[in-house]
């Protein structure tokens, strides 16, 4: 059976429908038709397990006949039950026995086709009580149906297996994988198995495994009293029919059974059953009084002779009242048992539901047409049932619903609903409904077992308020059930995460050992709620849709961290150096949601301190810079120091680095001359003035430019050109340059060179504070020639310059005037040609162009430019007229760029007038 989760209704007690059927059965046993479809939906499937049929059926009885048995079921009444089973089939239907305990059993040959009454009784026979015996060997049972199945025949592809059994499998020579191996074994029949546990002490669990395994149903009964239900129960699913009867009539006694009249064009078949005390003998009355007799026309089956019970079926005449007569003395039990073309169709599952989820039972109608289709029937119906628990307490309900309420899912369908909801206590149920759809009585029975299913566990979070590192996962484990053995049969278990905004974050939590586990990182302080469920879980063969939440609070706690930039944990600095401060550059990066200020102070010698930001401000997610200088006063001594730079804050913080180690290294800077060479001696123009260098090799320890100042003592008429250097850090080479100021001296000068810092904190190498320099000063003449060289020089350079300059002189004096003749036309008119005398204009230069002032005015508009000069050029003596263009000037494709030498007879252009120059010579 299957449980929604929906909401519970409150069953009522009201038994006044339930009431009046009963005073009916009392006073005259009236039974009328009635078709109801129970439909319990179970949570291991969507639909139901099987389809019931009025069609033919292949049915194997697997009958358990241990020791035990002597005790569960002391009259044998699991014979009389399969019996009468047995003698409600129709023609057509397969029938094949097997009883079992240390061994199975074929009680009849193969499997057996019921063909006629003959067969039935036949069949009947050859089933008798065995006295029990031995162990519980499920597995060689179900072999020996796994034979049976292959070496016989059957008439319909609908074929059940209906295993009774009292205990837990248990073979002579047990092993491990016993239970397994069976359970494989029945699965491979590809038969749904109907299991029937006699007594509390059946293994519900292995048969509750063998029914889902097989697509089957699983049925309890209590003592072998329950048996004749279960199986009436089994008949009337697979074979549609409708039972009707009431609990034990004492003997002697009759019974009125009315047929009416209106119901008659339903009706098939009527089998009158009565299971009875060996002593009590049956005879049933047709309307008109009569006896029925064995060979009556009416009459398709009829078993007097059994002494555990009766089995009338007539065919035919049903309208009337029949009466069953009880003689002898003892108990009965009356069933009718009917055919019609009325169907109950029940949709079901294995029949396990879980305790603590309200039930749905839901009620239809269906009526099989002359192809025998069924068809629901829609319209107004009353319904009531009666819930027995496994105490035998019962609770009635009052009515089912096709109006949408009280779980109905949609009104006036057809489906008549109602929700259950009082199922705590675990165990089997009955629930029998009983209504009328106009005068037509309906009923049907079902049986349901709850199992309790185990709920989700939060195991962690464990605490509903978490402080977790910036960065951190919150952990989050869950059980199904308190125990470590694994609870779900199939299923992901999953954790739902919300946050204050509403966003959902999902988690797959992992399985070991039934504990489930997963990781889940807040993005923020905040209030979370955690929902945690199973999809597509299955527990016990049921669908697991139980959730738990758990809300919880989250503290982030930011973290900080502080680095040095490279090279900084270590430092040397010089002691000069210090006083003014050292720049300490340092990364600082928070996570942080909010502002933070830090607080940076000094551990360390006495003397030094930190200067800088008494407050470092960080906003959210920040990643800065920042420097802090280290300083001291100038009592602090040379060498090696441990430092401190100790950060804090007032606000709750992981601190990486929050104390920065530092070694500083503080020495006094030295500049070293290592060596000092004179290079040579450069000759000025001048006799007086002349200039020489040194070359010095200078170390220095400082980390800075250092000024050096310098004096040269020894002749005072040699002097250094300055007196100062920069002498940068490092090793490196200097030069110095020396000048003289007297005419005289000469010959090699010895003298001192001294040095001397600029900063009283740098110091010099003693040896090198005073450097003896030997420099060779040249003779005058040596200093004099350069001068002699270029007085000689400008000289000559002054008579080649006088020379050119007159021979230019002379030059411009040969040149001539412009000669020749320019002819001149325009593109319109090429006919009418100018011609211009340019010997006669007596210049050496002349203008061509629109502008008036021109030599050579052609008019053009308002426009005024001059487009090129003729100039008269004496070229190695002889006289050439050359064109300078102004305006762009072309010669046949090609425009004059620089200049034109002008021949006899050229042609060239400008626009749109074309020129043509002509020498006096002709040439």
């Amino acid at each position: 059976m299957e449980f929604l989760r929906k909401t519970q209704v409150t069953s009522k007690l009201i038994m006044s429908q339930w009431g009046i059927v009963k005073e009916i059965m009392k006073h005259k046993f009236n039974f009328t038709l009635l078709i109801i479809s129970l439909i319990c939906l179970c949570a291991l499937s969507a639909g139901s397990i099987y389809e019931p049929s009025s069609e033919n059926v292949n049915v194997i009885f697997v009958i358990d006949n241990s020791g035990s048995m002597a005790n569960n079921d002391p009259e044998d009444l699991r014979f009389a039950a399969t019996k009468l089973f047995i003698s409600l089939l129709d023609q057509g239907d397969t029938v094949g026995t097997v009883i079992f305990s240390n061994e199975a059993k074929v009680l009849h040959e193969g499997i057996v086709t019921i063909t006629s009454m003959q067969t039935k009784l036949t069949l009947t026979e050859s089933i008798h009580a065995v006295t029990p015996d031995g162990y519980t060997d499920v597995k060689a049972a179900f072999l020996a149906v796994s034979e049976l199945v292959q070496s016989g025949s059957k008439n319909s592809d609908q074929s059940i297996i209906i295993f009774l059994t009292d205990g837990q499998p248990e073979p002579v020579n047990f092993y491990t994988s016993y239970e397994q191996d069976t359970i494989d074994l029945i699965g491979s029949l590809n038969i749904p198995v109907i299991s029937v546990a006699l007594t509390n002490h059946a293994s519900v669990q292995f048969l509750a495994k063998v029914s889902s395994q097989t697509d089957g149903k699983l049925y309890s009964a209590k003592s072998y009293l329950d048996l004749i239900d279960v199986y009436l129960d089994i008949l009337g699913q697979w074979k549609d029919r409708t039972i009707i009867g009431e609990g034990e009539i004492p003997s002697p006694s009759n019974k009125i059974v009315n047929i009416d009249l209106g119901l008659a064009p339903y009706l098939t078949e009527i089998s009158f059953v009565v299971t009875k005390d060996e002593k009590i003998n049956v005879s049933l009355l047709n309307p008109d009084g009569q006896i029925i007799e064995p060979n009556d026309p009416e009459v398709t089956y009829y078993q007097g002779t059994d002494p555990d019970y009766a089995v009338i079926t007539i065919a035919d005449n049903f309208p009337g009242d029949w009466q069953v007569d009880l003689s002898g003395e003892g108990q009965a039990q009356l069933r009718v048992i009917i055919s019609s073309n009325l169907k109950a169709d029940l949709f079901s599952g294995n029949n396990l539901a879980e305790t603590g989820q309200p039930m749905l039972i839901e009620a239809q109608i269906l009526e099989l047409d002359q192809y025998s289709t069924p068809h629901r029937v829609i319209g107004e119906g009353q319904f009531s049932a009666v819930i027995t628990w496994p105490d035998g307490t019962q609770e009635a309900i009052d009515q089912l619903f096709d109006d949408g309420t009280h779980g109905d899912i949609t009104a006036d369908d057809g489906l008549f609903s109602r929700l259950y909801p009082n199922t705590t206590v675990p165990g089997t149920y009955s629930i029998e409904l009983r209504g009328y759809k106009g005068l037509i009585p309906l009923s049907t029975k079902e049986m349901v077992t709850l199992i309790s299913v185990p709920d989700i566990v939060i195991e962690s979070p464990q605490s509903e308020k978490i402080a977790i590192n910036s960065g951190e996962s919150v952990d989050i484990s869950v059980r199904i059930g308190e125990s470590q053995e694994e609870a779900l049969d199939s299923g992901t278990v999953t954790g739902k995460i919300i946050d204050e905004s509403g966003k959902i974050t999902i988690v797959e939590l992992v399985n070991n050992e039934n504990l489930y586990t997963g990781h889940f990182e807040p993005s923020k302080t905040g209030h979370y709620t955690l929902d945690t469920y199973v999809d597509n879980g299955y527990c016990q063969t049921l669908p697991y849709l139980h959730t738990s939440t758990l809300e919880f609070e989250v503290q982030i706690i930011p973290s900080i961290a502080i680095n040095l930039m490279a090279g900084q944990s270590n430092i040397l600095v010089e002691n000069q150096e210090l006083v003014e401060g050292v720049p300490v550059q340092v990364k600082i990066t928070s996570t942080a949601s909010e502002v933070l200020s830090l607080t940076p102070t000094m551990e360390g010698p006495s003397g030094v301190y930190l200067e800088g930001p008494s407050q470092i401000t960080l906003t959210s997610n920040e990643t800065i810079y920042r420097d802090l200088w280290l300083k001291s006063d100038s009592s602090l001594g040379l060498g090696a120091y441990d430092l401190q730079i100790v950060f804090s804050t007032l606000a709750k913080v992981n601190f990486t680095n929050a104390s920065i180690p530092i070694r500083m290294t503080v020495f006094e800077p030295t500049i070293t001359v290592l060596n000092v060479q004179p290079i040579g001696c450069e000759e000025p123009i001048g006799c007086l003035n002349w200039k020489s260098n040194l070359e010095l090799t200078i170390s220095s320890s400082s980390r800075q430019s250092e000024v050096l100042y310098l004096a040269l003592l020894g002749d005072s008429s040699i002097k250094l050109v300055s007196d100062e250097i920069i002498v940068e850090p490092g090793q490196g080479e200097y030069q110095i340059d020396v000048t003289n100021t007297k005419l005289f001296t000469s010959g090699m000068q010895e003298f001192d060179l001294l040095l001397e810092t600029e900063k009283d904190s740098v110091g010099m190498e003693e040896d090198t504070q005073s450097i003896p320099v030997r420099i060779e000063l040249p003779s005058l003449f040596s200093r004099c020639k350069k001068v002699m060289l270029w007085t000689g020089l400008i000289i000559l350079g002054t008579i080649v310059i006088t020379i050119k300059v007159i021979g230019a002189l002379k030059q411009r004096q040969k040149r001539s005037f412009v000669t020749g003749t320019l002819r001149i036309w325009t593109d319109k008119n090429r006919s009418a040609v100018s011609t211009f005398d340019l010997t006669a204009m007596s210049k050496r230069q002349l203008l061509i162009g629109s502008d008036p002032s021109c030599d050579v005015f052609l008019e053009r508009g308002t426009s005024q430019s001059v487009y090129f000069k003729l100039v008269s050029q004496v070229i190695s003596g002889r006289s050439e007229i050359v064109l300078i263009p102004v305006e762009e000037v072309k010669q046949k494709y090609n425009y004059v760029v620089n200049e034109l030498k002008l021949e006899n007879e050229i042609k060239f252009s400008v626009e749109n007038n074309n020129f043509q120059y002509l020498s006096d010579s002709g040439y």
